[in-house]
């Protein structure tokens, strides 16, 4: 499953300033709701990874009594130097402190092998995460990610950079695309998830939304032979690259939170409103031959 936890700078979420162990254990909670047995997690605290932990193991999600919880914090680029710096989770409302802000993959504790990676992105924005963790049990690796936002400031085109909407988006697809392609050659099958930000290229292009291009890199290519994705979403509308809205607002309704594997997999996929975030959680059950 992939989750916008929406567990920091958002006062209209619930799970915003909440303390590190009602965020894990509401994680949790979800985590077992949807039989989950590997998750990603965005807008996640630092501290609450190892109450995540404790809630897995403890309600058995998956069947497992032993979880890992991979933390990777957001960076930002300290003004003239290039030095990263991580971004903090503001305090809880207690006025305890929360830890780096960023995202979460969790997997059963044979994980062995994790990497994580900040994906390209604008000197001034948000520098997003992408992580990998690997099953070998499964023969397959797991990668979770974060891309930019298509606000101002983000990746939008503005005075300050001459780029069009959506190339740092763009920019981050390919890079996690190149990632996957490397597993790949190691032999394992990847399944790639997250908060993407931006609409599928075939969906009706929203408020807010990238250009149809954006996620083009992600996807299979008609007529190109090579090892792209297919989004678990796309069978139940007849192969085409849309599917149900994870973000619905007064707005807009956007699909934007995805579950991707090898072609040659089956899928299923069911979108859950948990009134806790702004983004709705996407489950995907993948079928490999």
């Amino acid at each position: 499953m992939s989750w916008n936890a929406c567990s920091n700078n958002n006062a209209d979420c619930p799970l915003d300033n909440a303390e590190v162990t009602t965020v894990g254990d509401t994680v949790a909670g979800q985590a077992a709701a949807a039989d989950a047995d590997v998750m990603f997690v965005q807008e996640f605290c630092e501290k609450s990874a190892a109450p995540l932990e404790s809630g897995l193991e403890s309600r058995r999600v998956g069947g497992l009594t032993d979880w890992d919880v991979r933390f990777a914090p957001t960076y930002r680029k300290l003004t003239g130097t290039g030095v990263l710096a991580q971004k903090h989770c503001a305090d809880s409302a207690s006025g305890a402190d929360r830890g780096a802000y960023g995202m979460a993959v969790a997997v059963p504790s044979e994980n062995t092998w994790y990497r994580s990676w900040v994906l390209p992105s604008r000197d001034t924005a948000e520098q997003r995460p992408l992580m990998c963790a690997t099953l070998p049990s499964l023969g397959t690796a797991f990668c979770g990610g974060h891309f930019s936002a298509g606000i101002a400031g983000d990746d939008v085109t503005d005075s300050e950079n001459a780029q069009p909407t959506g190339y740092y988006r763009n920019e981050q697809a390919k890079t996690a695309f190149r990632q996957a392609s490397t597993l790949r050659g190691l032999g394992y099958q990847v399944v790639f998830g997250g908060d993407l930000n931006a609409t599928p290229p075939d969906a009706p292009q929203g408020t807010g939304s990238a250009p149809a291009w954006v996620l083009e890199p992600l996807y299979y290519q008609p007529g190109v032979v090579d090892d792209r994705f297919e989004e678990c979403d796309q069978s139940a509308h007849g192969g085409a690259r849309t599917g149900a809205p994870t973000h619905v607002s007064a707005s807009s309704s956007l699909k934007l939170d995805y579950v991707f594997g090898p072609q040659s997999a089956d899928y299923s996929c069911s979108i859950t409103d948990t009134g806790l975030s702004d983004h709705r959680l996407i489950r995907a059950a993948v079928a490999f031959h």
